[in-house]
């Protein structure tokens, strides 16, 4: 072969390998690309899972917050409503003051009209049965009738004079069990004990006790 053959068939040669060199160039260059938007993509997966996890959190610990807050309120509200249960014998009247009894003959709104009464105790008889001695054999350990016990009842008996008072917006009524509400709770037939101001020229109501 001459020198001219041979560096023709080289040439040929070289020819040929540049597309295939080409081609892999380009195949390589595309397996990367592909490679970094694979990596891209799960870069802003990961990104996004993370910031939906942020997001519950938040809600998370705004929906604790709200209840801590709800559940404060609702302490303070609950302390402020209880009271101890005051007997007329606890009541401190001061000079210028007076304690009344009476029993609510009409209301309507926080006008009031009420029967004074006076509390008496009434006792009752009621039956019961005998317990033998415990030293009683067993064959007399049986029923030898019965027996009356007394009890005694608190009885509101109403008086002619009524009353027809105004209850200031903000007076405390206490309920039977305690609890501190408002006029609204009053209703007709209630028995109270009124703790009233007559220094001035007209008598102002100063707390309400529901008694039944």
């Amino acid at each position: 072969m001459s020198k001219k053959e041979y560096k023709n068939v080289h040439q040929e040669n070289e020819g040929k390998n540049k597309p295939e060199e080409v081609d892999m160039s380009l195949k390589e260059i595309e397996r990367i690309g592909l490679g970094k938007r694979n990596m891209t993509n799960e870069s802003i997966r990961i990104a996004k899972k993370k910031k939906r996890k942020k997001k519950i959190l938040v809600a998370i610990g705004i929906f604790l917050i709200a209840i801590l807050v709800m559940g404060g309120i609702w302490y303070t509200q609950i302390r402020e409503t209880e009271t101890e249960v005051v007997s007329s014998e606890n009541i401190a009247v001061e000079a210028g003051q007076e304690l009344l009894l009476g029993q609510i003959t009409v209301i309507n709104g926080n006008e009031m009209t009420f029967a004074l009464v006076e509390e008496t105790q009434a006792t009752t008889q009621r039956g019961g049965m005998n317990r033998p001695d415990a030293k009683t054999s067993s064959d007399a350990m049986i029923l030898e009738g019965m027996e009356e016990t007394e009890a005694t009842t608190v009885v509101y008996t109403a008086l002619e004079e009524e009353r027809t008072a105004t209850i200031p917006v903000g007076t405390e009524v206490v309920t039977k069990l305690g609890t501190v509400t408002t006029f609204s709770r009053l209703a007709s037939g209630d028995v109270m004990k009124i703790l009233v101001d007559n220094a001035g020229e007209e008598d102002v109501i100063l707390k309400i006790w529901i008694l039944e």
